[in-house]
């Protein structure tokens, strides 16, 4: 634990007010408030008050940026250096070490249709359960919120290949799969994929087994607890987490104590991060720039997923294309060798690669005459999702790139061909400059009008949680951003990709 290091909660004995708890010079816990002005900025002494940080992340930013000093109520004089994350995020994309799906945390064994929302909250909040005691896995049941609707999904496993199938973008791309229900529904969380109109965000656990499991954690000298019950936010199933439990938690485990790192969920081969679509060899060799650099395209002369790789040496450089094979029972493969793995995705295949500096030719290069090592170093990671997030440098909203100022309803639905796809727009039935948020969500345009969320010339951002302080947007485009980023559900849509005009005319997707 060093000197600076910092976490925020929703502080229960003081009106749920947003404070930050960081470790002094002489490695005490230090409790700042962070106080927010009527007018909506948020601030932790009175100079604050001129730079308008109109949500705690920019504050907070702010002061850890450029080393601000806090003086605390009692004198002390603080600095926020590095942040402790909460765990309550990553386990949501995190497999459970769980010997079968009835030992899940999120597995209801006690559950009937019309408790459910009882259980459920927030839009994404979600459970599995089953709804016949005689066959429990053949009727396993998702259960998520979404708005004021309760959405009930079966979860089967494919007939074939006796595992969970993974969602594709399209037919032609390769079958993946899983083999627990774990992995295929934080697979679902981890690709932020939309499934029947809904996404899943938090898993709710059953509170029975909470409380089993509360006991256990605190009598074993391995758990992770001590670093779990650490939140930064106020969750409506558990409360806010008692100050106390705050600063034991503010320890750093090394990864070995964590119980949680066992296995990241793999993603479905499109969405990831070093996959760049279908196109010619030759235009994936320009993304690889240095030796050992890889990424994974759909070749448009073969069809066939293909891993792309430059080797280079002081006399030499060459790129390599490798076919990405699958067998009839399900497994991917490189090399031979690679079918006694049994991957069943793509991205389990590609890490054994990366993490394991596995050769990709060493098959070829044991008959070679010259040896060959082909390594899968550097992924290559596109930038389409950091653009989605990045503000654009212009002050006036018609100058931005998926501005279509005055624009024909009827021709939205060519304009926006996947759910989540987005424009703003001027719609013709209301008066003035009013701008209009158009997404397609489950095949429909949505048409959402954002001086719904004006507030004092800001843009007032949608609470997530319960208790929480309310947060603003300076404008349209930070606005619109934030609910990319944070993937805040508006009117029961969630905004992915802005689709922008062409500077050749048109639009681009």
């Amino acid at each position: 634990m060093s000197e600076g290091d910092f976490l925020i909660f929703l502080d229960d004995r003081n009106r749920c007010k947003p404070t930050v708890v960081v470790r002094d010079c002489n490695n005490e816990a230090q409790f700042v408030p962070i106080e927010q002005r009527p007018k909506g900025c948020f601030c932790f002494q009175d100079e604050d008050k001129r730079d308008a940080f109109v949500t705690v992340e920019t504050l907070v930013a702010f002061y850890m940026r450029y080393g601000v000093v806090i003086k605390t109520h009692t004198g002390t004089e603080v600095r926020l250096c590095s942040p402790i994350r909460s765990c309550s995020y990553q386990k949501e994309i995190m497999a459970e070490q769980a010997m079968n799906f009835q030992q899940l945390s999120y597995y209801h064994d006690d559950m009937e249709m019309a408790r459910c929302g009882e259980m459920l909250v927030r839009s994404g909040d979600y459970l599995i359960w089953s709804t016949d005691e005689n066959d429990r896995e053949g009727s396993l049941t998702l259960s998520v919120r979404w708005e004021n609707r309760i959405q009930h999904c079966p979860i089967r496993k494919d007939a074939n290949l006796g595992r969970y199938i993974l969602p594709k973008e399209r037919p032609c791309r390769p079958t993946e799969s899983v083999a627990k229900v774990d992995y295929f529904i934080k697979s679902l969380v981890r690709g932020k994929i939309i499934l029947n109109g809904v996404q899943l965000i938090r898993s709710i656990p059953d509170s029975q087994r909470m409380k089993c499991d509360h006991v256990v954690s605190h009598t074993s000298n391995d758990s992770y607890a001590s670093v779990t019950s650490v939140t930064t936010l106020k969750e409506v199933d558990s409360g806010t987490v008692p100050v106390g439990e705050l600063v034991k938690g503010m320890t750093k485990a090394s990864p070995c104590e964590c119980v949680l790192l066992g296995l990241m969920v793999p993603r479905p081969f499109h969405l990831l991060p070093y996959f760049f679509g279908e196109c010619h060899p030759s235009k994936a060799n320009k993304h690889l720039q240095e030796h050992g650099d890889f990424l994974l395209f759909v070749d448009s002369t073969t069809g066939r997923p293909t891993v792309g790789v430059k080797i280079s040496n002081e006399t030499s450089v060459a790129w390599w294309h490798v076919q990405i094979q699958v067998t009839a029972a399900g497994y991917f493969w490189l090399q031979k060798s690679d079918i006694r793995m049994l991957f069943t995705n793509v991205e389990e295949l590609i890490n054994y690669y990366h993490f394991h500096k596995e050769p990709l030719l060493g098959e070829f290069s044991q008959t070679a005459e010259s040896q060959i090592i082909v390594l899968l170093v550097n992924p290559v990671v596109r930038d389409t999702e950091q653009n989605e997030h990045a503000l654009e440098a212009c002050k006036l909203d018609a100058d931005l790139s998926y501005n279509f100022g005055k624009w024909r309803m009827e021709d939205l639905a060519e304009l926006l061909r996947r759910d989540g796809d987005y424009i703003l727009c001027q719609d013709d039935d209301v008066d003035g400059d009013a701008m209009t948020v158009c997404v397609r969500w489950q095949d429909v345009i949505k048409h959402i009008h954002l001086d719904y969320y004006k507030y004092n010339n800001f843009y007032k951002i949608p609470a997530v949680h319960p208790g929480a302080p309310t947060e603003f947007a300076k404008s349209t485009d930070e606005f619109l951003k934030m609910l990319v980023r944070n993937q805040i559900p508006l009117h029961g849509v969630i905004l992915k990709r802005a689709v922008r005009r062409s500077p050749k005319g048109g639009y681009e997707c």
